[in-house]
C-alpha cells in the first residue's frame, strides 16, 4: 500500500475569497479563522499607511498559485492535478 506524504502548501482560495483569496489561503495554511486574519490585515494596512501591506497583498496575489480543484495521485504516489 502506498503512503501519501501530505506536504503543506500555500494556495490562494477561490471558494472563500473576498478579493484574490490570499488571506483565505493564509488562514487555511496557518489554521487561523479567515475573518480574524482579514481584520488584522485591515488594521495593519491602515496603521502602516496602506502601501506596504497593499503591495504585499498584490505581490502575493500574483505569486501564490490558486488551489487546484482536484488533487489525485498516480500509482507511484506522485501528485496529479
Amino acid at each position: 500500500m502506498t503512503q501519501h506524504h501530505h506536504i503543506k502548501k500555500l494556495y490562494r482560495e477561490e471558494d472563500d475569497r473576498i478579493l484574490a483569496g490570499v488571506l483565505s489561503g493564509l488562514s487555511k495554511y496557518f489554521g487561523v479563522d479567515a475573518t480574524v486574519l482579514r481584520v488584522a490585515f485591515a488594521i495593519a494596512t491602515v496603521l502602516t499607511g496602506v502601501f506596504p501591506f497593499a503591495a504585499l497583498y498584490l505581490i502575493s496575489a500574483f505569486l501564490m498559485p490558486i488551489r487546484p480543484r482536484a488533487i489525485t495521485y498516480d500509482e507511484t504516489g506522485k501528485r496529479i492535478y
